[in-house]
């Protein structure tokens, strides 16, 4: 069992993996909705339900990304209990989204005494797989301001769509919506970043044919409105069928349809099918000290998983103690540009750095033979990660 999945399970016992990403819950939540979440997960990675991911290159951007989900019972226990576990969160730089027990209907959503109970999972797993997944995978596509949109950048076609969607009104506008708008939020908590994720959630869903359902589709029950989730949710979102949204939705309609995106065509309902090998073993990768310091020289590792996989240094080579620790801010630091880290980095007393690139999509580790001294000294690259993983000290040891 890779250690960070130990360390948080003493935590948050009940543990899930979906093609390398971890997902958590607290003891309490039942085994059953923990499921469903996982299974949902799975369905949005591998829609075709083969066995394997339909798109890779999301997939990866969210290994990279030591991507996952935690399930709480509700928000009062997690303020109370994730005190005790955030330092492992910190340390292995978890990157998850959340959801409550509650939220997760197995039966999915449906009209209930004339009440609609939407099965939250649904969207809830597909904001983390559009923003950590399509979001890094493809940033100017998919990428927010803030978030995964590449430096230089001030916007993508996910939010020229979604200013499409909302009549053009300024990004900011929470109102004044024009007659030919069909996507409104009046909330003023609800930044950019949440404007398009729930643009995108919204049209996803409603092309897969999620949004189109009344309550007597369910109980026969249907005393008081809205009957229908069409006149429910229309002051937010009109396109609630897959005809309506691709008539009038053709921005977005043809990002969901392009081939090289690979965007699910039938939407989730947790009764995931195919076996999956599940990725438990740790692997290690061994690092010394390269005959030269250049690229063709050094080891390019791929497919490296943040929660599995450890870099193990040969101390003997670098002329380092193996009784060591790698500490961060101490022996080790990470940029995110070449620049950063020859004109800045490399002048400081780092043993090793590494240049974390999201532009490029790729991480180069470079060993500081000099300290302090300009330059790398009798050192420089040592090995590249293709894929640019988010390095955590807990990946790397030495021996």
């Amino acid at each position: 069992m890779p250690r960070f999945v130990k360390e948080l399970s003493e935590y948050l016992p009940q543990t899930r993996d979906v093609f390398g990403l971890k997902i958590f819950a607290d003891s309490s939540v039942p085994s059953s909705q923990v499921d469903h979440a996982a299974n949902v997960l799975f369905q949005y990675i591998d829609n075709d339900e083969d066995g394997f991911a339909d798109n890779t290159k999301v997939l990866n951007a969210m290994l990279n990304r030591n991507g996952g989900m935690i399930i709480f019972e509700s928000v009062e226990v997690e303020s109370v209990n994730k005190q005790k576990y955030q330092h492992i969160i910190d340390e292995y730089n978890f990157s998850y989204s959340r959801l409550y027990k509650d939220d997760i209907k197995p039966v999915g959503s449906r009209f209930v005494g004339g009440s609609f109970e939407g099965d939250n999972s649904i969207e809830e797993i597909l904001h983390m797989v559009t923003k950590q997944g399509y979001g890094f995978a493809y940033p100017s596509a998919f990428g927010l301001a803030g978030y995964a949109l590449p430096e230089g950048e001030e916007t993508s076609l996910l939010s020229d769509a979604a200013r499409i969607a909302r009549g053009r009104v300024d990004d900011d506008a929470r109102g004044g919506y024009p007659d030919e708008a069909w996507y409104r939020r009046y909330d003023d908590g609800c930044e950019w970043e949440c404007i398009a994720t729930e643009y995108i959630f919204w049209g996803i869903t409603s092309f897969l044919d999620g949004q189109d359902y009344s309550c007597m589709d369910y109980d026969q029950v249907c005393d008081r409105p809205p009957f229908d989730t069409g006149s429910k949710f229309f002051e937010e979102w009109e396109l609630n069928t897959p005809e309506k949204f691709k008539a009038r939705d053709k921005a977005l309609h043809k990002l969901l349809t392009t081939k090289r995106f690979s965007f699910p065509s039938v939407l989730p309902d947790g009764n995931y099918s195919a076996q999956v090998e599940q990725v438990e073993n740790i692997r290690s990768h061994a690092i010394a000290l390269p005959f030269k310091f250049k690229k063709k020289h050094v080891d390019k590792i791929t497919g490296f998983s943040v929660a599995n996989d450890v870099l193990q240094f040969d101390s003997d080579s670098f002329g380092l103690d193996r009784h060591a620790e790698f500490v961060y801010g101490s022996n080790f630091a990470v940029g995110s540009s070449k620049k950063e880290v020859k004109k800045n980095l490399a002048t400081q007393d780092f043993d090793f750095i590494y240049e974390k690139n999201y532009e490029k999509n790729k991480g180069v580790l470079y060993f500081n033979e000099n300290g302090s001294e300009k330059g790398f000294g009798d050192g420089g690259i040592i090995a590249m990660l293709m894929g640019g993983p988010t390095l955590t000290i807990s990946n790397l040891e030495f021996i």
